[in-house]
């Protein structure tokens, strides 16, 4: 028996459906990563400084939502019922019920009395028991302070407004359409990179990037800057020699000069007879 061609349509839907199976796996993989890592800060974040919230924002800044903890609670809980309930009966003998069936005597704590005890000390954060009657606080053995029910984190977005017309999957959505989120989030799934567009430089005929400065014409005026000749520096002016009408200091060399010394002007400065004959 042949195959039978499918209409059309039969085969856009089987082509949508391999897509979307092949990229929900690669979103649910990250998605559950992405779940852990955030549930991880949330935890720490929360025990080093209370905070259970953190707002979502794109690349650039936008707020699309918020993610809280939630949960994690702890309650009193009673791990050793034989213990908790030989300490009421010890304790508050009222509150202590032994029942008689055949061939067996069970014992228990009221219901209604375990519950107010239990829940006293969850509020209080320790396994004490306060008896109203007296006053007296009791370390109530067989009950401790135990987690209750396990952090998880619940994800929630932005909404429409007057300041912006879209919520935040929306957002999160135009962002991803105009690829600035892909890469970002899902480098497996994001467009590959456009080669930059070339143009040709009309100096020098080379191609380089569009927009951006021509690095053949860069360099040869860089090449030019560095490899000119330096201008020659100006001959120094040496006015004629005379005798020193006293001691003093050659302003070149710093060595003394004596009274009757043939001197001369350098550079409008006073200098002797050797610095002088150097520099004319």
């Amino acid at each position: 028996m042949s195959e039978q061609t499918p209409e059309p349509t039969f085969r856009d839907s089987v082509t949508r459906l391999a897509a979307l199976g092949a990229l929900f796996d690669e979103v649910k993989a990250a998605y559950r990563k992405a779940r852990t890592e955030v549930q991880h800060h949330l935890n720490t974040q929360y025990k080093e400084a209370g905070t259970t919230k953190v707002d979502a924002l794109l690349p650039g800044g936008t707020k699309v939502g918020s993610v809280s903890r939630t949960g994690g609670e702890t309650a009193a809980q009673i791990v050793d019922p034989d213990t908790f309930t030989a300490w009421v009966r010890d304790t508050f003998p009222s509150e202590h019920v032994v029942e008689i069936v055949p061939m067996q005597v069970r014992t228990s704590v009221r219901p209604a009395w375990s519950d107010q005890a239990l829940a006293a000390m969850t509020a209080a954060g320790t396994p004490r028991y306060v008896d109203e009657a007296t006053g007296e606080v009791h370390d109530v053995p067989g009950v401790e302070i135990r987690p209750s029910a396990a952090a998880g984190l619940r994800m929630t977005y932005t909404r429409k407004s007057k300041n912006s017309p879209y919520d935040g999957r929306e957002l999160v959505a135009e962002a991803w359409r105009t690829d600035d989120l892909a890469a970002h989030v899902l480098p497996v799934l994001a467009p590959a990179a456009q080669p930059a567009a070339i143009q040709t430089c009309g100096a020098c005929g080379a191609g380089y990037d569009y927009g951006q400065p021509c690095p053949t014409c860069e360099f040869k005026d860089r090449m030019a800057t560095e490899t000119a000749p330096t201008a020659a520096k100006p001959a120094p002016q040496v006015s004629r020699r005379f005798p020193a009408a006293f001691d003093g200091e050659c302003k070149h060399c710093d060595g003394p000069i004596d009274e009757g010394d043939e001197i001369a002007y350098v550079d409008d400065e006073i200098a002797c007879e050797t610095c002088a004959e150097a520099t004319a």
